[in-house]
Formats: structure tokens, sequence, C-alpha cells
């Protein structure tokens, strides 16, 4: 259900930034949102705490980010707030970053090697993963020794693992 919730209001917002060609800035604004409200337990603390009302919760947010977000956005997090849903706003930010990836066709890709990649291999993964999902891809690489060799990509919801762990897990699988 809170899913749901987070969606809903997530689209809305998306579909208002859309509508006043400003999704990008949107993005900005709610991805700034979202590291405060991580990075900041006493933040989210006082956004979830019971006695505090909604206008003050809704003032404190104003002070900390001032004019950096837009009306619209501080009238998203007025709604929420006066509903009750402080719990969802991470949800509904981490939504929004979602359709904005989509819309601006961009994703994110996991690339995870026993032995650590230089730039230009990361360049040429990079490449060749925005070629075939025709998006423009962000990587995060990772080293893991216990893949032995070769390379795991975790991108859009999908595994290509070509690591000889895998390979070597395969062949065990085929032997049982």
């Amino acid at each position: 259900m809170d899913r749901i919730i987070s969606n809903r209001y997530a689209v809305a917002l998306f579909e208002l930034a859309k509508e006043k060609e400003l999704v990008k800035s949107y993005h900005e604004q709610t991805g700034a949102l979202l590291v405060a409200l991580e990075e900041s337990s006493e933040l989210d603390g006082v956004l979830k705490h019971p006695r505090i009302n909604a206008d003050k919760k809704l003032s404190l947010v104003k002070n900390i980010f001032g004019n950096e977000i837009c009306d619209d956005i501080y009238g998203l997090i007025a709604i929420m707030l006066k509903k009750g849903r402080e719990d969802e706003l991470k949800n509904v930010f981490l939504r929004f970053d979602e359709l904005s990836d989509e819309y601006e066709r961009k994703t994110c890709a996991l690339v995870e090697s026993a032995f650590p990649l230089d730039n230009e291999r990361q360049e040429k993964i990079r490449q060749r993963l925005s070629e075939k999902l025709n998006k423009d891809v962000e990587l995060t690489v990772r080293t893991d020794p216990e893949l032995i060799g070769g390379i795991r990509i975790s991108v859009a919801g999908r595994i290509f693992d070509g690591t000889v762990k895998n390979e070597l897990n395969n062949i065990k699988k085929a032997l049982i």
C-alpha cells in the first residue's frame, strides 16, 4: 500500500515537472532532499516526530533548503506532512528519481570484476551498455576477488555474469 501511495505522489510531481519542462531541475532538487533525509538522522527524526506539527516541519525544511527547492516540491512536502505521510518522503523521491532517469534515458549499472578495471576498459563497457540499452549509462565499479576472473554486470534488473566463479558453479551443477 505504501508503495502505491509513494508512486502516486511521485508520478504527480513528475507529470507537473514534465508539463513545466523542469524535469532535470526537479530531479536535482528531490535528489538533494533525498540525500539530506538519508544522511541526517536528526532531520528524518524531526520530520517523523509525532508531537511536531506539519507547519513546523515544513518551516524547518524551508529554513534548511531556502530557495534551493521550488514551491511545487514544497507544496508536495506540505501535503504529505499534513496527511501524516512523512514516512513516505524518501520513497517518493526515490520513485521520482527512477521516473526522471527513465524520461532522460539514463540508467545505472554495477560492474563487478575480480581485478581492478582501468578507465579505458570502464569507458568501453559503459559505451557498449549505452549502445545496447539506448540509454546513458552511469557505472559503479567494484572489485571482488571471489569472482576469480571475468566480470558481472547488473543493469536494468538484469544480470550478465561472465565470471569464472559462475562458470565453475554451472559446471558443478551439471555434474551433480
